[in-house]
């Protein structure tokens, strides 16, 4: 039997198929993406990670991959990407596996879906653009489950953390300075009655020396500044104060008489003016009166 001769009007027909044969080989191997969501139902105010991979066999120069957009979403929106890169042995082979990842939250409940990601890549030398594409995923966005806590990421924790760790400093401080102002309040109250009886008990010297005008005037220095330290500092007038103030009028009117009714008059306000001083300081601090007594 003689062989039979390839018919030549089939030779044009068979040019297609071997092109399409011989370009993959000559191109080198076709990356084929993969999609995965996680979980695949997403909560409300929850997240899911989306990764898109490729791989293939061979150097990881071999395929170089452009960053790609973040996938446009209904009901969820796109809080975060990376990327990263992993090779494994597959036998003898080598392979290389390219992830992208993005972070998504449910922000509208109901069906929602991711759209399509699409890479793109060069293969060296020749640096020949190509350009891949992921399915679209349809997910549900459920109601957040009962009692599940929104996540804050970790620097934010640390951020609430140091927060509240100053607060209580701050507080404690504050109140220690508080509790210190108001011991020093409470010695400088308890201090006034004590330092104008000194200041009177010097004036009497003047008495004493026959300077009618200097005692006055001491005198009603004196008073003058307890009356304004005592009310900046309570805030409100006693009895003794008013009579103390009454006493300052009467000092004026004989700063300058040189009578023994005058001197007399004197003798009764310094009189006066030393017991409402007692008094008050008796009144505020119990001790002191006791001791007097």
């Amino acid at each position: 039997m003689r062989d039979r001769p390839f018919p030549s009007a089939l030779i044009p027909a068979a040019l297609p198929l071997f092109f399409l044969l011989v370009l993959p080989v000559r191109g080198g191997e076709i990356p084929r993406p993969a999609v995965r969501l996680e979980p695949e139902e997403v909560a409300f105010g929850e997240e899911a990670v989306l990764t898109v991979s490729v791989s293939w066999e061979g150097d990881p120069s071999g395929l170089v991959f452009s960053r790609p957009a973040p996938p446009s979403c209904r009901g969820l929106e796109v809080t975060g990407s990376t990327q990263r890169s992993v090779a494994y042995r597959d036998g003898d082979a080598l392979r290389q596996v390219r992830e992208f990842i993005f972070t998504l939250r449910g922000i509208e409940e109901g069906p929602g879906r991711v759209g399509p990601v699409r890479l793109t890549y060069r293969r060296p030398p020749e640096d020949e653009e190509f350009s891949l594409a992921t399915n679209p995923l349809e997910v549900s966005v459920v109601p957040s489950r009962p009692g599940s806590a929104l996540r804050l990421p970790a620097a934010v924790l640390l951020v609430l953390a140091a927060a509240v760790l100053a607060a209580f400093y701050i507080l404690y401080w504050v109140r220690r300075y508080q509790k210190k102002s108001n011991e020093l309040i409470a010695d400088y109250v308890e201090n006034l009655e004590a330092e104008a009886l000194r200041e009177l008990e010097g004036a009497r010297r003047h008495r004493l020396e026959g300077e009618t005008g200097k005692y006055c005037e001491k005198v009603r220095t004196v008073l003058t500044g307890y009356l304004e330290k005592k009310a900046a500092v309570v805030g409100r007038e006693t009895a003794e104060q008013s009579e103390l103030a009454g006493l300052l009028p009467r000092l004026d009117e004989l700063r300058f008489g040189g009578t023994r009714e005058a001197r007399g008059e004197l003798d009764e306000i310094y009189r006066r003016a030393t017991a409402a001083l007692q008094s008050l300081e008796s009144d505020f601090n119990p001790k002191s009166a006791e001791s007097q007594e």
